[in-house]
């Protein structure tokens, strides 16, 4: 939706037929054709060499910065041997595709910080499939103009995003803001990728300026209530919810988004009326089932969620978060046999519950007095979130039980080290008796 460059593609046959090649004699001067278009080129900025290659003179025209416009391809058909073509911040757009693949012994062709986008490429690729095409903007170019600009950056970002780049990503929407402040795209890309790194209270200023530049935008609205939720400022989430929904009515996410955000509110009535309403619209929806799951497990109900969490997972076997939440709701009901095996299930899965997962299991298999096993997950789960408190205080817990004080001393040590301060007292209490060789 927010992707740019969405040109309209009239292509045109600036050269007419295709036509051989003349070898030109090495060393010969321009013939009246060429001197006219060299001079024209000159005029608006640009350059022509010619120089010696293994095909007689190899022609090659330099318009960076020049005012070059389509029209002015017309210039260039003087030019037969022409393999190399910069045409680099220049005006020329998808419209041109044609007139550029006409030139058959084209070999490079620079099309950076212009117009001719993905579909122009394509367009020269399909007729000269050798040609090289080189697109990479030069990110200190600041005189390019600021909204030309603007949208190449965010084009090439999304490319970043596609290729889970998103340090890169965050670089080119961060120059897109400040070639164009009040465009509105640069900051809903960005917010989106700072979602995704986990990054929430970065991400809310973005998707909150997206929305005062397009308050009309679903996409915005949306994820600026999501980043409320994350954040557990579930009011000011409903509202942005109830706004979306306005915007586009039924929208199956965002009825699961704010039935979730009721939930947490503790307003069960509310949360069923959406969340039921989500799997009317669509029984297929695993999301819909996941989150009536979550939330008859925030309200205590562990039967009922098993129930709604396995339909979820039936839609969705790679589901991680649901079989984590399954795995707790068998865990309140002493099924710990059926818990393990959806912990189990989590960690070697491809989803992203593998710390919970560790987390669970380990502290199963501590109740059951395996401390070797529990130590093991616990670790895993050290791997994941080193700066877990709880986690490292269990870690300790289960080597001083096991009869191992030392490993014991230096897990809550770090445990200490990285505790708040009005839970400091507690860690340091639990070390000393750990120095001593003794439970706490």
């Amino acid at each position: 939706m927010h992707r740019v460059l969405g040109v309209t593609l009239v292509v045109f046959g600036f050269l007419g037929v295709e036509r051989s090649l003349p070898r030109i004699a090495r060393g010969a001067p321009p013939n009246p054709a060429e001197a006219r278009a060299i001079a024209a080129l000159e005029k608006l900025g640009g350059k022509v060499d010619r120089a010696d290659g293994d095909r007689g003179d190899v022609i090659r025209v330099n318009l960076k910065d020049a005012k070059f416009t389509n029209a002015g391809l017309v210039q260039l058909k003087a030019f037969l041997n022409l393999q190399e073509l910069d045409l680099t911040n220049t005006q020329i757009t998808n419209a041109a595709a044609g007139g550029i693949a006409s030139f058959r012994a084209l070999k490079t062709v620079t099309t950076t910080g212009t117009a001719l986008s993905a579909v122009g490429a394509k367009i020269i690729k399909a007729r000269l499939p050798d040609v090289k095409i080189v697109d990479e903007l030069d990110l200190e170019a600041k005189e390019l103009p600021p909204l030309r600009s603007a949208e190449l950056y965010v084009e090439r970002a999304n490319q970043w995003i596609d290729d889970d780049q998103t340090a890169k990503a965050l670089a080119d929407l961060t120059r897109a803001i400040a070639f164009d402040p009040k465009a509105e795209a640069p900051y809903y890309w960005r917010g989106w990728v700072r979602y995704w790194n986990g990054e929430f209270d970065k991400a809310l200023p973005d998707f909150d300026m997206a929305v005062r530049l397009a308050p009309s935008d679903f996409h915005n609205v949306y994820w600026r209530g999501v980043c409320f939720a994350q954040q557990q400022k579930y009011d000011a989430a409903i509202t942005d919810f109830d706004a979306a929904l306005n915007l586009v009515p039924d929208d199956l996410e965002t009825l699961c988004e704010r039935g979730t955000a009721w939930s947490h509110k503790r307003q069960l009535d509310k949360a069923m009326k959406d969340l039921n309403k989500a799997i009317e619209l669509d029984p297929d929806y695993g999301f819909a089932w996941y989150c009536r799951g979550s939330a008859w497990l925030r309200a205590g109900s562990a039967s009922k969620a098993i129930d709604d969490l396995s339909k979820a997972i039936a839609c969705d076997a790679d589901d991680s978060q649901a079989r984590l939440e399954r795995g707790i709701a068998y865990e309140q009901q002493g099924k710990l046999a059926e818990a393990v095996d959806d912990f189990t299930a989590c960690i070697t899965g491809t989803g992203a519950a593998h710390f919970e997962a560790h987390r669970h299991r380990g502290e199963i298999r501590f109740k059951q007095q395996d401390y070797s096993g529990a130590i093991d997950d616990f670790e895993l789960a050290a791997d994941l979130h080193e700066d877990d408190i709880d986690n490292l205080r269990s870690l300790a817990r289960a080597s001083a039980l096991k009869g191992d004080f030392k490993a014991a001393v230096q897990w809550q040590t770090k445990a200490v080290d990285r505790s708040a301060e009005k839970h400091r007292p507690v860690c340091q209490s639990e070390l000393q008796a750990y120095r001593a060789s003794r439970l706490p």
